[in-house]
């Protein structure tokens, strides 16, 4: 669990860095998650809030499976969306293996 909170804080970090508005309803929801997952909450009740969180990432349209950074330099763009992806995939695996117990 505290490595997807720690994924988490990771990609809000990102967000913060090189997001937009078009990530803003995913920006709350890790914002959320976040305090959440820090609180006295049960554990089983913050299962369901990384699942709940991981989907919302995740929405039909936008969201993060169509989030990608622009750059004029192409080599920088590059090296900032490969981080996003290392995130994304990390990320992945944590909530799977969180979700798994």
């Amino acid at each position: 669990m505290e490595k997807v909170l720690g994924l988490f804080k990771e990609l809000l970090q990102f967000f913060k860095n090189y997001g937009d508005s078009r990530i803003t309803p995913q920006y709350k929801s890790l914002q959320g998650a976040i305090e959440y997952l820090e609180s006295d909450a049960l554990e089983e009740d913050k299962v369901d809030c990384i699942e709940a969180c991981y989907r919302s990432l995740y929405p039909p349209r936008e969201g993060l499976s169509e989030f990608y950074v622009f750059n004029k330099d192409a080599d920088r763009m590059n090296e900032i969306n490969s981080e996003l992806e290392r995130i994304k995939g990390e990320l992945g695996r944590a909530v799977a293996a969180v979700l798994d117990q």
